[in-house]
């Protein structure tokens, strides 16, 4: 998805990480911030950023699966998108 919208990504990266804006509360106790976020956290927190200003109100998944932001030449062109297909076909193949 970031590939070619890399103004949108950075200004969203900036106010994902502007005045802490990026927290994660414990899910016992929602007061409490949650020290142990990831990374992978940050870049959910980003696409759902990105996501929502073309697809307003949807969760990540169909913002994913609904977007104009990846086509087939993004997934032809990355190399991890390419090792999964590969899993898949293996495994098809084992059945």
């Amino acid at each position: 998805m970031k590939k070619g919208n890399e103004p949108l990504f950075q200004n969203a990266e900036t106010f994902l990480n502007s005045n802490g804006r990026f927290i994660r509360y414990k899910e016992t106790n929602p007061s409490e911030k949650n020290e142990n976020k990831t990374q992978s956290d940050f870049k959910k927190s980003l696409i759902g950023t990105v996501g929502q200003l073309e697809h307003s109100g949807l969760g990540n998944a169909d913002i994913i699966k609904n977007t104009s932001m990846l086509n087939k030449d993004k997934f032809k062109n990355s190399a991890q998108c390419q090792s999964i297909i590969t899993f898949f076909r293996e495994m098809r193949k084992a059945l």
